[in-house]
């Protein structure tokens, strides 16, 4: 009998390694296809790029296909034929190519329409303050990162590096904030209750530690008038996303104090150990793993619990 429950425990956890390594596996694999083919049509001739033939197109993905892992290669074929979103990135990064100037620096792949050059010298902050970013939160990311300038955008847009687009879309070419937002995609892009706030953070306030305290502080001033949502909520609300200005300043104000107390490498190994397919308790044990503080403990001695509310 003794064997028996050790041998259905063994069965849990096979089970339950195998639900992980398939998130993993899954996420991983949406990145080496969107990688695969934004180099893909980077590489392809003027014909091809000027073909609006699907059937071409198909035929070149299914040669780019071969040089993936085995797992992988089906997935591309299978994805631009019963994929109605993954065509349309698809070819809205033809378009790119075809209709817009390109420029490479150390990390970014810029796009551009050839009347509105960008200035250089945002090339080499924009540059600087990935490798920076990266560097502190031991982030490798193994592309260069796309940013579309484009002077028609109301509104400064980042795209996760699963996405065929993935990168920044701005009329701004100093859109730090979506480019940090990019970066900490890079790691985690299913818990933006953590990865927005870091993306401010580390973006607009980066040089600026007395306007980022400056930021926390009016946050905690709306806590205190209109009440604070605990991070353990957020976590499970709608995979993390922050769809309220009260919900944000929570967020914001618990992030700040998470960087201000925490080493970067400390959130980057929590970003790397969680996933939108856990439970809000499975977050919460992994947060007290990673951080050695429960997460009610860094709320309660930051004295966010006597306001909380309920989502």
């Amino acid at each position: 009998m003794k064997n028996l429950a050790l041998l259905f425990l063994l069965l849990i956890f096979c089970a339950s390694s195998a639900v992980e390594t398939a998130d993993d596996s899954s996420h991983s694999n949406d990145y080496e296809i969107a990688r695969a083919i934004r180099q893909a049509v980077r590489d392809a001739d003027h014909e091809l790029l000027n073909s609006s033939l699907i059937g071409a197109w198909r035929n070149y993905l299914k040669l780019v296909a071969m040089d993936m892992n085995l797992q992988t290669q089906p997935l591309i074929l299978i994805r631009f034929d019963e994929d109605a979103n993954f065509r349309t990135q698809f070819k809205k990064i033809i378009e790119w190519q075809i209709s817009l100037e390109r420029k490479e620096t150390r990390n970014f792949i810029y796009y551009y329409d050839r009347e509105s050059p960008i200035p250089e010298v945002i090339l080499g902050v924009q540059d600087a303050h990935f490798e920076e970013i990266t560097k502190l939160f031991s982030i490798n990311i193994d592309e260069k990162l796309p940013y579309r300038y484009d002077l028609t955008e109301k509104q400064d847009r980042f795209y996760p590096l699963e996405d065929l687009r993935g990168g920044v879309v701005s009329a701004n070419p100093f859109a730090l904030e979506k480019a940090a937002q990019v970066i900490f995609s890079y790691v985690n892009s299913q818990v933006p209750c953590i990865t927005q706030p870091l993306s401010k953070i580390y973006g607009d306030y980066f040089e600026n530690p007395a306007t980022s305290k400056a930021y926390y502080e009016k946050c905690l001033e709306e806590i205190k008038l209109h009440g604070y949502y605990s991070m353990a909520d957020l976590f499970a609300h709608k995979e993390g996303l922050v769809e309220s200005e009260q919900e944000w300043f929570s967020a914001y104000a618990f992030v700040y104090l998470l960087d201000q107390n925490y080493k970067p490498q400390e959130i980057t190994k929590f970003l790397e150990s969680v996933n939108s397919e856990m439970t809000k308790f499975e977050v919460i044990s992994i947060f007290e793993q990673t951080f050695g503080k429960t997460l009610a403990e860094v709320e309660l001695n930051n004295a966010f619990q006597q306001h909380v509310k309920k989502l």
